[in-house]
């Protein structure tokens, strides 16, 4: 069971860590339009 939360808790993560990348790279376009 260990093993298994393990590797879906890193799943979550890697799932968290990916739309907030991608608002990041929005911000900066729209920042970069802007100008």
């Amino acid at each position: 069971k260990a093993q298994s939360l393990t590797k879906k808790e890193e799943d979550t993560a890697e799932e968290a860590a990916g739309p907030t990348e991608l608002e990041v790279l929005q911000e900066i376009k729209a920042l970069l339009e802007s100008k």
